[in-house]
């Protein structure tokens, strides 16, 4: 009788968080039947990918994503256990470990919000960001945001915690944490240099005594790990297959006129957004509303004077924020690239929790929390209307879409790049595909399992405009079989070795 009791108590805390934390669950589970790469309606081979790395993991050619050396391999090195102690597939492991890094941390990271209605928004824009800044719940950044959300969750519990082991164990897992972030993303090393430097003064304002900030215990461990782990991620740099046509690090810095450049790339687009010169209009939407949401918070906060709450959150994320944005304007890559709105997604993120923390302590009107709950829907909205209207006009997944390969067995398929390993990655066991010779092959070893199939088939679409009678791939000559058919959205032949 008396465990009843305790087990229905413990069943009604159970319902009671369940049913306070709802919308909160309600925006993941959402967030997973849409953007996780079993359901991700615009996947793409770069997608893909994590998949066939999940499946296939080696070392050293899987440190980072093949064929680079960088973009740290830790979803799919996860993934991959995952999936062989549970024997789930890969996609189903890539598409839970990724999303269950995400729930981690932003738990973590909601632990610096207080009110109800911040953490709400904070789901939404964590889980369901506008259309340009989806590379962070699908790629790398949401992962670092996630890693560095625990190290804030983890620095907190330091400052709690007044056990000398105990805070040396958590110091050693901020460092592991550190080093796995700098493995996902190079970008890391800003945030955590910032906030190791800040941390840093704090503890000297607070002891007044720069010998005994610097010979400190937190101090020494910190320098320690730091060496440690810039020595991992050079030894894992130099130990990356990497491709030829990768040339990440061949110039790093930009000169004054690229840094002049990026900046008149990033108005031009900002203008472009705000005016509704682009193909996303409800981004446009979503853009203007932004910029009114900010004047109301800022005109609001300088009415109440009300500046000064959470210094110490705001102070941190905007210094990151701040050195993010210098980063990317100083960077050659990012410039190469074209200064891509998906290398913001960090800033849009700590930009709008740096706004929901100076508006949460004092007394935010009602309108002011109704146009931030619209503007952040609206953001999320123009996502879902580009995949339904714009590109690929559909929200069924890629996977059902490609899932019609079944229909041919064992087969190889020789493509394009977009249009190979995302043919495959619904079943690697099944489907072998590799880009053509001309293409980019980021894995040779998929070329040999391709051309050891007893049926292989090209796939035409963004390659060839017909289907020639022979063709010559990888030195080896293939003449054509039969008629053409559209199997998976794309028109396929086969092909026979000769």
């Amino acid at each position: 009788m008396q465990l009843l009791k305790i087990l229905n108590f413990r069943f009604k805390i159970a319902l009671a968080s369940l049913t306070r934390n709802l919308p909160e669950f309600t925006i993941i589970i959402g967030s997973f039947f849409l953007f996780s790469t079993r359901f991700y309606p615009a996947l793409n081979s770069d997608d893909a990918l994590a998949v066939l790395m999940t499946q296939d993991f080696s070392f050293p050619e899987a440190i980072y994503c093949w064929g680079q050396n960088r973009g740290g391999s830790l979803v799919p090195l996860l993934a991959h256990y995952l999936h062989i102690w549970s024997g789930i597939s890969s996609i189903w492991a890539e598409s839970i470990t990724h999303h269950i890094i995400l729930i981690i941390g932003y738990f973590c990271f909601r632990t610096i919000l207080k009110s109800k209605f911040s953490k709400v928004v904070t789901a939404i824009i964590w889980f369901f960001p506008p259309f340009y800044f989806i590379g962070f719940v699908r790629y790398s950044w949401g992962i670092l945001y996630s890693i560095f959300g625990m190290v804030i969750w983890l620095s907190n519990f330091y400052q709690e915690n007044q056990k000398k082991t105990v805070r040396v164990a958590i110091l050693l897992l901020i460092s592991l944490l550190a080093l796995a972030s700098i493995w996902v993303l190079d970008q890391a090393i800003v945030i955590l240099g910032v906030f190791a430097l800040i941390q840093l003064f704090k503890k000297y304002r607070k002891t007044g005594s720069l010998k005994s900030t610097i010979l400190s215990l937190e101090t020494s461990l910190i320098s320690s790990c730091a060496l440690i782990t810039l020595i991992t991620i050079l030894k894992l740099k130099s130990l990356a297959v990497t491709s030829p046509l990768d040339h990440y690090h061949s110039s790093l810095i930009n000169g004054i006129e690229e840094f002049l450049d990026s900046i008149h790339i990033i108005a031009l687009s900002i203008f472009n957004v705000i005016t509704f010169n682009t193909v996303n209009f409800v981004f446009s939407i979503y853009a203007n509303l932004s910029i009114a949401t900010i004047v109301c918070a800022l005109f609001l906060l300088w009415k109440t004077n009300n500046l000064k709450t959470n210094l110490k959150w705001t102070f941190l994320l905007t210094s990151i924020s701040i050195a993010i944005l210098l980063t990317i304007l100083s960077s050659s890559w990012v410039f190469s690239n074209g200064v891509a709105r998906r290398y913001f997604s960090g800033i849009y993120l700590l930009s709008w929790i740096i706004l929901l923390l100076l508006i949460e302590n004092g007394s935010t009107p009602k309108a002011l929390k109704t146009l931030i709950l619209l503007t952040v829907s609206i953001g999320s909205i123009s996502t879902v209307y580009h995949y339904k209207y714009i590109s690929p006009k559909r929200l069924t997944s890629k996977y059902q879409i490609v899932k019609e390969f079944e229909s041919l067995g064992k087969v190889g398929l020789i493509a394009e790049y977009w249009n190979s390993y995302g043919s495959s990655f619904f079943n690697p066991d099944l489907i072998k595909a590799t880009p053509h010779d001309k293409s980019t092959v980021r894995n040779w070893d998929y070329v040999d399992s391709v051309l050891a199939q007893d049926k292989i088939y090209f796939i035409r679409d963004m390659w060839l405009d017909t289907f020639p009678d022979q063709i010559v791939q990888f030195g080896v000559k293939f003449i054509k079989v039969g008629e053409e058919q559209n199997i998976g959205d794309c028109w396929i032949n086969q092909y026979k070795k000769d």
